[in-house]
């Protein structure tokens, strides 16, 4: 199908433009008929939110299906890298932004990971309609981990303070 040609639509007031740099153009798009959409789903560009193309969005829910997620999983691996050792060097006043970025960093570099283990492993053993829910499930288990990890940084001593403190000597009594 073409789409319809241009048309020179009038002015506010009705009148039809006199200049060139005047002239307005009205596009009217083409509409989708049923033999189209039938064809792009055959193509596999389906209108539906489930389907495999909006997978490729990004999207929480399927993380490990998309480039962008993966991209993001491995730059923030790298960046764990040297956030981590970094943050038990530190001196305390620059430990905080560190904090925040293991606090999102740790669990959405898991949610990525554990997404691709449910996509190969859970349609393998408890079949594919148990995906969805797992992810769903993962997607739970993330937001109340980067909650806790954020409230332990914001309002606590921090992920770091937390951690040297398993290595501190318990106070003495007296």
């Amino acid at each position: 199908h073409a789409l319809a040609p241009h048309t020179l639509s009038p002015d506010r007031r009705g009148r039809a433009p006199t200049e060139p740099r005047a002239r307005r153009f009205s596009f009217h798009p083409p509409t989708l008929t049923t033999g189209m959409a039938l064809a792009l789903i055959r193509r596999g560009v389906a209108a539906h939110p489930l389907s495999r193309a909006r997978g490729r969005a990004l999207s929480m829910l399927n993380a490990d299906e998309s480039t962008g997620y993966l991209k993001v999983y491995h730059y923030v691996n790298l960046a764990l890298l040297g956030a981590a050792p970094l943050a038990f060097v530190a001196p305390p006043p620059l430990t905080f932004p560190i904090d925040l970025f293991l606090a999102v960093g740790f669990p959405l570099h898991a949610h990525i990971g554990m997404n691709a283990v449910i996509s190969d492993y859970v349609k393998k053993f408890l079949g594919k309609g148990a995906v969805q829910p797992a992810r769903f499930g993962m997607l739970g288990v993330t937001t109340v981990t980067t909650l806790g990890l954020l409230k332990l940084t914001l309002t606590g001593p921090g992920l770091i303070a937390t951690i040297k403190g398993l290595w501190k000597a318990p106070p003495k009594k007296q």
